[in-house]
């Protein structure tokens, strides 16, 4: 669990770097962004499935690794609404670009 923290804290620290230069409106920014935001869920996921498995085996009960579950994967749902805001600047992007040429 104290792994994930960990892993959860850098996430968010590097959320807000993505964020920060994303609201410049760069294309290349955006696409890295994107690609950053990407990487950063599936670390996420991944350290989530593994503290569960840790709170298995210190015989925590399903209702309590369920409820920590839930709670983390609510916290990812800021990420995830980035990446999607992301993904359609993307698109909007390579229609202007498809467009201009």
């Amino acid at each position: 669990m104290e792994k994930h923290n960990k892993v959860m804290k850098l996430a968010e620290a590097s959320f807000e770097e993505i964020s920060n230069y994303v609201e410049m409106g760069d294309p290349d920014d955006i696409e890295s962004g994107y690609e950053q935001l990407y990487g950063l869920l599936k670390k996420l996921d991944l350290s989530i499935e593994k503290a569960k498995d840790q709170m298995l085996e210190t015989e925590q009960t399903l209702s309590q690794i369920l409820e920590w579950s839930n709670g983390e994967k609510t916290k990812l749902k800021t990420f995830r609404d980035m990446k999607s805001k992301l993904k359609e600047s993307l698109a909007k992007i390579q229609v202007d670009r498809d467009s201009n040429h």
